[in-house]
């Protein structure tokens, strides 16, 4: 009896071009202005507040008040990688900007995630997707939840203002 093994097909083209983009462009260690200036130009302001918030272990002796602050911070560090800035865009679900400005698509991102450690750290990520999956009702609980430990007229200002926890 014969035995012949059975092998998954796998897609080498694929795997041969993530691997030449990790060797090359991933690892490219600076960022050109102009791409800093276009991602800047097209995130909205909750979105840069999300990133500011989603960089702060990476830059944490970094007192940015704004995207381009910090992107530029951590491009002369050397922290801000092709893969660092898909991966920041990739957090902030601007799967177009990926698209259009980084030439890459969403699929590349999360596969390069799961091999290489991550930009920003898991914890930030954590808090970031509570955050979005957070609706009024569940903030009006949350807020009744920890008026004992907060105050009266801090909720009612929370509340007011419609502060995220």
């Amino acid at each position: 009896m014969k035995l012949v093994a059975s092998w998954p097909s796998v897609n080498w083209t694929g795997v041969s071009f993530l691997q030449f983009l990790e060797r090359t462009l991933y690892t490219t260690n600076t960022m050109s202005a102009e791409v800093i200036h276009q991602i800047e130009e097209a995130l909205d302001d909750d979105e840069k507040e999300m990133l500011l918030f989603l960089c702060r272990d990476v830059a944490v002796d970094v007192t940015a008040c704004n995207v381009r602050d910090l992107l530029d911070s951590l491009n002369e560090r050397g922290n801000l990688t092709v893969m660092g800035l898909a991966e920041l865009l990739y957090r902030v679900r601007r799967f177009d900007l990926l698209k259009r400005i980084l030439k890459m698509d969403k699929m590349t991102v999360e596969a390069y995630l799961l091999r290489h450690p991550h930009l920003i750290s898991d914890y930030r990520v954590l808090m970031t997707e509570i955050g979005d999956n957070l609706d009024n009702s569940d903030m009006s609980s949350l807020i009744f939840l920890m008026r004992d430990y907060m105050g009266r007229s801090k909720t009612a200002k929370n509340k007011d203002k419609g502060v995220r926890f």
